[in-house]
């Protein structure tokens, strides 16, 4: 199975999408480490694109186990979710954690898996 992402869209406006995917991570105390507006940086170097930012967050309580079993999935974490527009409507895209147990053969990792699963759902919720 090839890593893969799920999307989906939200009713909600682009910065009220915003703003609850980061009040969902200060609630559950996730920290979020950086959050990179590719718009943004698109203007600054005279190209325009629709609403496009990452939020990258994680809890290394949880990632940890995870890279003591392969530190390769490195690559893949911290936890990543991109909020973004096209046509003027609001579009979320998260990595798929089942992805992450066939793609680094985690074994040992169920716990940690379903906790990021979790996380992601609750942010699914909330923007529904």
């Amino acid at each position: 199975m090839e890593p893969k992402n799920i999307t989906f869209n939200t009713e909600k406006s682009f910065e009220e999408a915003m703003k609850v995917v980061k009040n969902f991570l200060e609630q559950k105390k996730i920290g979020i480490f950086a959050e990179i507006d590719h718009s943004k940086n698109a203007r600054d170097v005279s190209f325009n694109i629709e609403n496009n930012r990452l939020i990258i967050f994680g809890n290394p309580l949880v990632g940890t186990y995870i890279l003591m079993e392969n530190g390769e999935a490195g690559i893949d974490l911290p936890l990543k979710i991109l909020l973004w527009s096209k046509n003027g409507k609001t579009i979320i895209t998260h990595p798929d954690p089942g992805a992450l147990k066939i793609k680094y053969n985690l074994n040992d990792q169920n716990h940690a898996l379903e906790k990021i699963e979790t996380l992601y759902r609750g942010i699914r919720d909330a923007l529904s």
